[in-house]
């Protein structure tokens, strides 16, 4: 009966497969009564199969009809009255539309329902994590600190042994380590967020090159110091080239302070985490006090030993300058001298000797705690010396060999800095270097230019005056004392003659007549020290910036206003001093043998009887020569 309403209301079904059937969709609009089906059809008819029981309905009368299809007389069993025909399946009931609409609205009450439980669900999530976030990371840093204080107590109480500290410090150290420390209560609750008033932010800080102002009273600044320091350095050369000498001392020693002083501030940043306000604000104050002498202690060590090699090696050096420029005073007074001319003998041996006792003692105090640093600290101080001391070392040679060979070389590389400070700032557009964000590439070139052109004027002045020019003869001499010698030939002025088309050029443009044109090897000597100073010297600045970045300082001192550090304005000059000096030995200066020379060769290294038989040769070379050897 069922089947037969379902049919009435719905005569389609019949003609339509099972697939179809099974696809109608129940939430058709009934807008027709004709199409509406019976309030009371719903209540009548068996209960909807499901989809399981629908699938394995289909499955049997697929089976049945493929039997079917091979015997007759198994056609009795199917089901369908008719033959091989598949019966109708039933439709599926549809709710009426109060029913449908009344489910609809609480499918969607429910939906928001969830959807509010679900977001009050994320937000307590987000509450709590942000709440145990704080607990978790404070016991994370606290046991990390307590695993810093436990190692550092190890070592320390090492250190403390070979310090000859007392034993009971060392006990009660490891004591207050090993005994935990209460960890950090867990915060509150979380209130409900406050309303947050945003307040106006402030304008950043932009430094002095983008402040008007304080660029201004920086450039008024490094002009004022470098006008003194210009005017300094001339008057220092005036004075002598033992005046230099001191000077080049000083600042080599103010550049191996502040380098070494960098070791410190470098070890302090490393360990900072070891050492900082958390360890601090968990420990006991006189612990930390005696920590603190201790760690003095290691810094005056440091000192020590970096100063000691800093005299070593400038005693060396210094010694073998002196010697080798002076060895004719010291041998021809040796009389007047002997201490001197003593130590001028075994120069070298008390050099070494003074090494190995810095090695020894460096050595002697090494302890297992402090191994990493000490031995940085030594390579630390080599490097140094190497890349100061005897850059120096060079630069003092350079003035022993004429004073011309430092000071022009030195005026390059000022001229230099100054003219790509102006070029940069008046044309720079492109950075040159990572390094070094204010060079700009407008500013390098046009220095290169700038200081070749400087170079040609400034070394055909200097060259005029002997007391540039000659090698130091006498310590005490200055720029007012009368100076004579046989000046090197890059020195001696030549003629370059010129072609009868140019002469003649000339004539007709200025009037005169020129044949020649003079010009000195000095003249060219000074471009090559020119193009160095442009192309090579400030990267030894760039080195240095680097040094800064890796150090995250902006200047190495404050010693000069304006300018930083003695090592940002020395950074170029001994990279410059030393190439200087290679060119000079290699290309210009001469092996020139004197009296001096060969009297001290002959005093310091022969006998009393090889020194007569050397006079009595000496006579008959110059008896052969037709010389008469008067006092012989």
């Amino acid at each position: 009966m069922a089947k037969g309403k379902a049919s009435a209301a719905r005569p389609d079904v019949a003609s339509r497969s099972v697939f179809d059937a099974l696809a109608i969709d129940d939430g058709n609009d009934y807008s027709s009564d004709e199409e509406q089906p019976a309030p009371a059809a719903p209540l009548l008819s068996p209960p909807t199969p499901s989809k399981k029981a629908a699938a394995r309905k289909r499955a049997q009368l697929r089976k049945k009809g493929s039997k079917n299809n091979l015997s007759a007389s198994e056609g009795t069993e199917s089901d369908s009255p008719v033959g091989h025909s598949i019966p109708p399946v039933p439709t599926l009931p549809s709710p009426p539309p109060a029913v449908a609409n009344a489910a609809a609205k609480v499918n969607g009450v429910a939906k928001e329902a969830v959807k509010e439980a679900t977001k009050e669900v994320k937000q307590v999530k987000e509450a709590v994590v942000e709440a145990v976030a704080p607990v978790f990371e404070a016991a994370k840093a606290h046991a990390a600190t307590q695993e810093s204080l436990i190692a550092d107590d190890a070592s320390s109480s090492d250190a403390e042994t070979q310090a000859h500290y007392s034993d009971d410090d060392d006990a009660s150290d490891i004591d207050e380590t090993s005994a935990p420390s209460p960890l950090p209560k867990a915060p509150s609750p979380p209130s409900p967020p406050a309303i947050v008033v945003s307040s106006p932010t402030k304008e950043a800080y932009t430094g002095a090159d983008h402040d008007p102002n304080k660029k201004i009273k920086a450039i008024i600044t490094r002009t004022t110091w470098g006008l003194v320091m210009g005017g300094g350095a001339i008057g220092i050369v005036a004075l002598g080239h033992i005046y230099v000498i001191i000077l080049v001392f000083v600042c080599q020693a103010v550049v191996f302070s502040e380098l070494t002083s960098l070791f410190d501030v470098g070890y302090s940043g490393g360990h900072a985490g070891e050492e900082g306000e958390t360890a601090v604000s968990q420990r006991d104050r006189e612990r930390e006090l005696r920590r603190k002498g201790r760690r003095e202690e290691r810094d005056r060590w440091s000192r020590r030993m970096s100063w000691y090699f800093f005299a070593a090696t400038n005693y060396f050096l210094y010694g073998e300058s002196l010697i080798y420029y002076f060895k004719h005073i010291l041998t021809l007074q040796a009389s007047f001298l002997p201490t001197a001319f003593s130590f001028a003998q075994h120069h070298r041996l008390i050099s070494f000797g003074l090494y190995i006792v810095g090695f020894v003692s460096f050595v002697a105090n090494l302890t297992r705690a402090q191994l990493r640093r000490q031995f940085g600290l030594f390579g630390w101080i080599h490097m140094s010396l190497l890349l100061i001391v005897v850059s120096s070392h060079f630069i003092v040679n350079n003035i022993l060999e004429g004073m011309i060979w430092f000071w022009v070389p030195a005026s390059l590389v000022i001229f230099n800095d100054i003219a790509a400070y102006v070029c940069g700032m008046l044309f720079g557009r492109h950075q040159l270097i990572k390094l070094s964000p204010k060079k700009t590439v407008e500013g390098f070139v046009g220095a290169f230019f700038l200081t070749i052109i400087i170079a040609v004027g400034w070394s055909t002045f200097f060259m005029r005056f002997n007391y540039m020019i000659c090698p130091v003869q006498d310590l005490s001499s200055n720029a007012f004392s009368e100076i004579h010698c046989t000046p090197n030939n890059v020195f001696n002025w030549r003629e370059f003659a010129l072609p009868e088309s140019a002469i003649t050029t000339l004539k007709t443009l200025t009037g005169h007549t020129f044949s020649s044109i003079p010009w000195a090897p000095f003249q060219l000597h000074s471009v090559v020290l020119a193009i160095f100073a442009s192309l090579v010297a400030p990267f030894g600045g760039f080195f240095a910036s680097g040094f800064k970045r890796a150090f995250g300082i902006k200047d190495f001192g404050d010693s000069i206003p304006g300018h930083g550090g003695m090592t940002d304005r020395m950074d170029c000059q001994f990279l410059m001093g030393l190439w200087t000096f290679v060119y000079y030995a290699s290309l210009i200066r001469g092996t020139h043998i004197t009296v001096s020379s060969v009297l001290a060769t002959v005093v310091s290294g022969l006998t009393t009887e090889q020194q007569a038989e050397l006079v009595k040769e000496l006579g008959k070379v110059l008896a052969a020569k037709g010389v008469s050897a008067i006092g012989l």
